[in-house]
């Protein structure tokens, strides 16, 4: 019996699935450069939908954080979370500062912070984190385009 590509499982980490298609739960997603991780998108799609039942408008960006070119002594951490980490408290500090200035003019509402991370190795064989926070803006997008990976004009 032939196994689809839909059930293969992740080498290096057998607990995780492959995706191929360019669908996942209707929402298109990109595998031009190969397969997704069924699991990671999963977890997008709960965050997604749970900043979506809290927030009537949703805004969702995308990072890609790189390190940077130096000497492989200081590249000892490259795998431990504390840059991620430092990278969303910064986000977190300036999102809040930016909502208590705002509210010096006018009312404005509480913001949570929702993020989905990963960290992946490069061609470079460097590794880099990818991720997609999401907070509360007044933006026209909204609903199942927030899941999109891609910008989207409402």
């Amino acid at each position: 019996m032939k196994i689809s590509k839909r059930y293969k499982r992740l080498k290096a980490n057998p607990s995780l699935h492959l995706h191929y298609e360019n669908q996942f739960d209707g929402f298109e997603v990109y595998t031009d450069r190969g397969p997704l991780i069924r699991e990671f998108l999963d977890q997008l799609y709960d965050t997604t939908e749970r900043a979506l039942d809290q927030y009537s408008r949703v805004f969702a960006a995308r990072f890609d954080l790189r390190f940077p070119q130096i000497d492989p002594f200081f590249c000892r951490d490259y795998d431990s979370n504390k840059f991620i980490s430092t990278f969303f408290e910064t986000l977190k500090r300036l999102i809040k500062r930016d909502r208590e200035l705002a509210g010096l003019e006018r009312r404005v509402h509480q913001t949570d912070v929702r993020y989905v991370w990963a960290r992946e190795v490069g061609r470079s064989g460097k590794p880099h984190y990818l991720n997609r926070p999401q907070y509360s803006r007044h933006s026209p997008d909204s609903g199942n385009d927030a899941f999109r990976t891609r910008p989207v004009t409402g």
